[in-house]
């Protein structure tokens, strides 16, 4: 059997592209406010971070978001409030018509908590 020396974990990529995807929301929300467009980030929990209840992904994109002053949703509590992950996730990664009942949820939650942009 071959050897995987130097061979990184797949988690070790997870967070590859953070700081350009950071940037690119920060901007779409400079753009927005310019414009007195009402902006938020929707950040959802992958399905391996469900299963392995551990969140490296989206805690770190959602602690970068904040420190960006980039205003967002976040569905991580939603989704847990699930009994299996594949309730709001489906095995191709795209989220269940539940998981886009929970998101739809909190994104009304969020709007009438952040009022009317302007």
């Amino acid at each position: 059997m071959g050897s995987f020396q130097g061979v990184r974990s797949p988690e070790s990529h997870w967070l590859d592209g953070l700081e350009s995807a950071v940037a690119a929301y920060a901007e779409m929300a400079r753009i927005c406010r310019e414009r007195s467009i009402q902006f938020s980030a929707l950040v959802a929990p992958t399905m391996i971070e469900l299963r392995r209840a551990r969140f490296p992904i989206t805690d770190r994109f959602t602690e970068s978001l904040r420190e960006a002053g980039v205003p967002l949703i976040s569905l991580k509590e939603s989704f847990l409030e699930a009994d299996d992950p594949s309730e709001v996730i489906s095995p191709d990664h795209h989220w269940t018509p539940l998981g886009t009942r929970r998101a739809a949820e909190a994104i009304v939650k969020h709007a009438w908590r952040e009022g009317p942009a302007g």
